[in-house]
């Protein structure tokens, strides 16, 4: 319930596309009800995560979904610097559509 007053918050206070800006003190508002959130989460459901998924499905300590999305979604970057990341992303089946302004396609690691 936190987590969806806090979004809704930000969204009437900077807009659908997060693109307004917002006064010191608005902004302190948001970062209290964030950090309430976060202690409560803390607090009560999130040592829960920990003991609910691992009999269930795990590898290493992740679950089924973490594992997929990690296959799928995160490209390998073992040895690429980070002033290449630009052209791993650029790469990637889903990323690609996101990045933009990759001048060599061609040349990719």
């Amino acid at each position: 319930m936190g987590k969806i007053a806090v979004s809704a918050l930000l969204a009437v206070l900077t807009g659908v596309h997060g693109t307004n800006d917002i006064s010191k003190g608005k902004a302190v508002m948001v970062l209290v009800l964030l950090c309430i959130y976060a202690a409560d989460f803390g607090w009560s459901w999130g040592p829960l995560t920990w003991l609910s998924s691992a009999p269930s499905c795990s590898m290493c300590g992740l679950d089924c979904s973490d594992t997929l999305f990690i296959i799928f979604f995160l490209p390998e970057t073992k040895g690429i610097p980070l002033e290449s990341m630009h052209v791993i992303w650029a790469k990637h089946w889903f990323w690609r559509r996101f990045v933009t302004g990759v001048a060599d396609k061609d040349n990719l690691p």
